[in-house]
C-alpha cells in the first residue's frame, strides 16, 4: 500500500501537470490569434466587391436591407427609396480593406466596452452582412467603437468581432456604419431660402385660401380683405420659410388611391429663379407630421439652365414618392387669415 507521503507527492505532481497544461493552453490561445495580425479580415472580399448586391444591417435591435438594383442602391427600409451610393460604396470598400491589428477580449461581459456585443435593442454595436444575389455571404461582422488612440498618423482603428467568434479584435480601417435606416438615404427634400420666394398660395381642405406675394423685400398678403389690415406680419414671415431646410423622417410610394384625410392642404411656391413647386399634403398624422408630395415645374416660359437642372433634380428624387415631414411644415400651411389680419374697426375677423 502506497505511503501517505507518496500519495502527496503524486497529488502535487498532478497539480503541477494540470497547471502547466492550463498555462500552455492559455499561451496557445493567446499566440494563435496573434498570427492573424496584419492579415485581411475578409481576404476574398477585395476580389468580389462587384458581386455585393445585398447589405443587411442590424442596429439597436432593428434590421434593414440595402439592395442593388440595376446599378443603383435602394433602401428597402424606405420601400426602395434611393440609398446614398457613396455611403454604400465606402462601406464595402472599407470592409474589403479591413485588417487585423491585435486580439482583444473573449469575455462577453466586456464586449459592451468595445461596443461589439450582439446588436440587440439598446446596444451600441452594429452588425453588417454582405451577400451576393445568390445569397452567398461575403462578409459578416459586428462593428464596435473607434479606438481612442490612432494606430499611427493617418491610420485609425476600430473594434470588431466576427459573429461566430468569441474573440474581439482591434482592426485597422474606418467603418462609417453607425447609421439608422433613414440615414442611408439623402433626407433633404428641398432647401430654398425665404428671401428667394416671390409667391406662395395655400388652399386648405375647407377651401380657405391665403395668397402671399413679395413686395420690395418682404412677403405681403395679396388677398387682404378691403376692410382689414395686417396685424401679425410674423405669421406671413413664418409661412415664407416653408421650404427652408426641409428634411423627411420617412418615405413611401405615393399611392393615388390612398384616402386623403380632411386635414389636407395644397400649395404653390414660386421663386425668383422661375421655379414653381406644387405641394400636396395628403395626410396629417396625430403627431402633426405630414405626408407630402412635391412636383417641380417652370413658372416662366424661359428659365436658366441652372433652374431647369434644379427642377430635374427635384422631380428625379421626389416624383412618385410621398415624404413624411415634421410638424412645423403642416403648421405653416395651417395658418389662416384670422391669424394674420384684423378689421380696421379692430373687430376680430371671423371665418
Amino acid at each position: 500500500m502506497p505511503s501517505r507521503g507518496l500519495v502527496c507527492i503524486c497529488a502535487a505532481a498532478l497539480a503541477v501537470a494540470v497547471a502547466c497544461f492550463y498555462a500552455i493552453d492559455k499561451r496557445i490561445q493567446y499566440i494563435a490569434p496573434q498570427t492573424r495580425a496584419g492579415s485581411p479580415v475578409f481576404p476574398e472580399l477585395a476580389g468580389a466587391v462587384s458581386e455585393v448586391t445585398h447589405i443587411e444591417i442590424t442596429r439597436n435591435g432593428r434590421h434593414f436591407v440595402l439592395q442593388r438594383q440595376g446599378g443603383h442602391w435602394q433602401n428597402m427600409a424606405l420601400a426602395g427609396y434611393p440609398a446614398i451610393s457613396a455611403h454604400v460604396d465606402s462601406l464595402i470598400t472599407s470592409l474589403a480593406g479591413l485588417t487585423y491589428i491585435s486580439a482583444k477580449t473573449t469575455r462577453p461581459s466586456l464586449y459592451a466596452r468595445l461596443q461589439v456585443e450582439d446588436p440587440v435593442l439598446g446596444a451600441a454595436s452594429t452588425r453588417c452582412v454582405l451577400k451576393t444575389a445568390d445569397g452567398v455571404e461575403l462578409a459578416s461582422l459586428i462593428a464596435g467603437r473607434v479606438s481612442d488612440n490612432r494606430i499611427a498618423p493617418g491610420r485609425q482603428g476600430v473594434y470588431i468581432r466576427l459573429p461566430d467568434d468569441e474573440r474581439s479584435w482591434l482592426a485597422e480601417g474606418v467603418l462609417d456604419i453607425a447609421r439608422d435606416a433613414v440615414q442611408w438615404s439623402a433626407r433633404e427634400v428641398v432647401n430654398i431660402d425665404a428671401g428667394l420666394i416671390t409667391a406662395l398660395r395655400v388652399q386648405q381642405s375647407d377651401g380657405h385660401r391665403i395668397a402671399l406675394e413679395k413686395s420690395g423685400t418682404r412677403m405681403t398678403l395679396s388677398n387682404l380683405p378691403a376692410d382689414s389690415v395686417v396685424r401679425n406680419q410674423y405669421q406671413i414671415d413664418y409661412m415664407s420659410g416653408l421650404l427652408e431646410s426641409v428634411t423627411f423622417t420617412d418615405v413611401r410610394p405615393a399611392a393615388i388611391d390612398r384616402p386623403v384625410k380632411t386635414s389636407a392642404y395644397r400649395a404653390e411656391v414660386i421663386t425668383d429663379t422661375g421655379l414653381m413647386l406644387e405641394i400636396q399634403v395628403d395626410e396629417v398624422a396625430d403627431d402633426g407630421s405630414a405626408w407630402v408630395r412635391f412636383m417641380a415645374r417652370a413658372a416662366l416660359e424661359s428659365i436658366s439652365d441652372d433652374s431647369q437642372q434644379q427642377i430635374d433634380r427635384l422631380n428625379s428624387a421626389l416624383k412618385g414618392w410621398s415624404v413624411r415631414l415634421p410638424r412645423k411644415f403642416a403648421d405653416r400651411l395651417a395658418i389662416r387669415l384670422d391669424d394674420i389680419i384684423e378689421l380696421k374697426t379692430n373687430e376680430r375677423l371671423t371665418q
